[in-house]
């Protein structure tokens, strides 16, 4: 017998996509659906809309109280074993209900949420990109979702059972109450599984984005303190809370930045500084490998990603004498790596050969830059072509033969700080392969030193850098 799915759609004046977002949800391919849409106090066509469904879902309305308030209250009434919420904007891509219920039933390790990717669209329904998270958090445990949040609303499906025992969505929140909630049933010990596929189409628009991008920043930033204030976290959560607010932190920036709120953005990337042991040019290179990222991710062209660095050189604080050295090694990074991460080896390498005339140690100490903050995962086929590229690049004076070896064991920490096992394994082997000789004593000695001083003697955070 196949268990009801309940489908909660919270509305408050969006009679414009709604009726999309409920036929996205009636084609189904699933037999037991029971559909909820709670109308939230909307001034708009919505009652009418609703009305041309009766017999075919459940409707309720009730005053204004915000989206957590609609969600609990359609969860309230709902008599499905799973719970799948969907924005009313959004859309369900056909198959979402069948195969996350079949991830339920198939999955070994007995989930009660199971999570998936998603589609972004514009206003139009147009599609923009499709979202897989599951490529930089293939775990999903209380780790994971602290520091990647990889999901959205109505990519969830969860057992209502689960969803009872936490008390559903805190009315508190406006903003981030999809992050909460996950927190909240992770701590308690609900696991999660992925459905490896894109299942709903989130939309856009644009205006919304511009207005809502302070509160949005804000928002995630006062979850995450209040879920650090929890009692009886477990060590290893806590020993976390720095990375965490960090990343966070630094992808609010990101998210004003492309709204167009650049001083706050600034200010969020200011913060970022005194929660980590780099330096102020290092910093720099690590916030831009995070924003290509973010770029990567959310479907942006190189010119806004480049766009981005005058942000980053007002919050850095570097001299202006030393500025376009670090901008340089920026542009280069991005110019040359990002090819060579995605394999685009012949136009790699011409654009390489651009830089014949820098000095060999310039472009090396860019690319170990690069190599350790890299927001994608370096293979070693890459940093061998890559050198072998150097290698015929007339770049005075000729490169050290073993400083390959560096190269990969970069590779190596950027892995395992990503707990990417098996590729750190890759790396070591060709590390050991390529500077395992006497006259490569000099590579070992210079990485376990860098490595010695990033986690031992590394600089504490400021008091009071996750509190405001």
């Amino acid at each position: 017998m196949n268990p009801t799915v309940s489908v909660v759609i919270p509305s408050h004046n969006s009679a414009r996509f709604l009726g999309e977002a409920v036929e996205s949800v009636l084609s189904q391919e699933y037999p037991s659906v029971e559909l909820i849409v709670v109308d939230d106090g909307s001034t708009d066509d919505t009652q009418r809309l609703l009305s041309g469904y009766d017999g075919r879902i459940r409707h309720i309305r009730q005053p204004n109280q915000g989206v957590s308030a609609a969600r609990n209250r359609g969860m309230e009434i709902a008599t499905g074993d799973l719970v799948s919420f969907l924005d009313a904007d959004d859309l369900m891509l056909p198959g979402k209900l069948r195969d996350q219920v079949a991830c339920f039933e198939q999955s070994p390790h007995d989930p009660g949420i199971v999570n998936s990717g998603w589609r972004t669209i514009d206003a139009t329904g147009t599609p923009i990109s499709d979202h897989e998270p599951w490529k930089e958090a293939p775990k999903l445990d209380l780790r994971t979702w602290l520091l990647w949040k990889p999901m959205v609303p109505g990519g969830l499906m969860i057992e209502r059972s689960w969803l009872n025992r936490v008390g559903g969505f805190n009315t508190r929140y406006s903003q981030s109450e999809d992050v909460d909630l996950i927190l909240r049933l992770s701590l308690a010990g609900c696991r999660a599984a992925w459905l490896r596929q894109p299942t709903v189409a989130y939309r856009q628009h644009p205006n919304s984005a511009m207005q809502n991008a302070p509160a949005q920043a804000a928002g995630i930033l006062t979850v995450l303190r209040e879920f650090y204030a929890t009692e009886g976290l477990p060590r290893s959560v806590r020993k976390l809370k720095r990375t965490v607010f960090y990343y966070t932190t630094l992808w609010t920036a990101w998210h004003l930045y492309r709204c167009g709120f650049s001083d706050q953005a600034a200010s969020h990337l200011a913060k970022t500084a005194i929660m980590t042991r780099h330096n102020s040019e290092n910093i720099v290179y690590h916030w831009f490998a995070q924003f290509a990222r973010f770029a990567s991710r959310e479907g942006c062209d190189h010119q806004e990603l480049i766009g981005s660095v005058d942000l980053l050189r007002r919050a850095s604080g570097i001299h202006a004498s030393r500025w376009p050295i670090v901008e340089r090694t920026i542009v280069h990074c991005s110019d040359v790596w990002s090819l060579y991460e995605k394999k685009r080896y012949n136009r790699a390498k011409a654009r390489l050969a651009s830089y014949a005339d820098w000095e060999y140690e310039e472009i090396f100490k860019m690319t170990q830059h690069w190599l350790l903050v890299s927001p994608e995962p370096v293979g070693v086929e890459a940093i061998n072509r890559f050198w072998r590229d150097l290698t015929r690049v007339s770049v005075p004076p000729p490169p050290r033969h073993h400083d390959i070896a560096l190269l990969h064991l970069s590779g190596v920490a950027q892995h395992v700080w990503n707990r990417r096992w098996r590729q750190a394994i890759q790396a070591s082997h060709w590390a050991l392969r390529t500077g395992f000789r006497p006259r490569a004593g000099y590579v070992w000695r210079r990485f376990f030193r860098a490595t010695f001083r990033h986690y031992v003697l590394r600089a504490r955070p400021a008091v009071g850098a996750f509190d405001t």
